[in-house]
């Protein structure tokens, strides 16, 4: 199941990654958590050209 909390972790993951914005200390742990997990995960699709972002 997909949250809205999980929802809105994507969008902002998106736009930070667009805008360059990178992560400080005072991002929430958890975020930063999502965060590289995404990342990792954006980073293996666009490594085997499956990504669509």
């Amino acid at each position: 199941m997909i949250t809205g909390e999980s929802l809105a972790l994507i969008e902002e993951f998106l736009v930070r990654r667009r805008l360059g914005i990178v992560e400080t200390m005072d991002t929430d742990g958890r975020k930063i958590d999502a965060f590289l997990i995404l990342r990792e995960q954006v980073e293996r699709e666009e490594r085997d050209d499956t990504s669509e972002y």
